[in-house]
């Protein structure tokens, strides 16, 4: 006699779940690195950026953290 295999549908439930969210993970990925034309923004900070025609020879920054001690705990607080 052949034997038979029993599956839950609580088993074939999560399956599917684990399916449809990888599959709308995969596809949410493509779009967001594909975009439709390229003129689509899909970050707020790309409105902030230089032209593509204008690149500077140099960046000149300084970072300068302020710790002030928390006088409840003793360690230090970047404001």
């Amino acid at each position: 006699m052949g034997k038979c295999c029993r599956v839950s549908k609580l088993c074939v439930l999560c399956m599917a779940l684990a399916l449809v969210s990888v599959a709308t993970i995969v596809t949410l990925w493509t779009i967001a690195l594909t975009g439709d034309d390229g003129d689509d923004v899909t970050a707020p900070w790309d409105s902030h950026r230089l032209p593509d025609t204008l690149v500077p020879n140099y960046y000149n920054i300084t970072l300068w953290p302020r710790l002030t001690p928390d006088p409840h705990t003793g360690l230090y607080i970047f404001t």
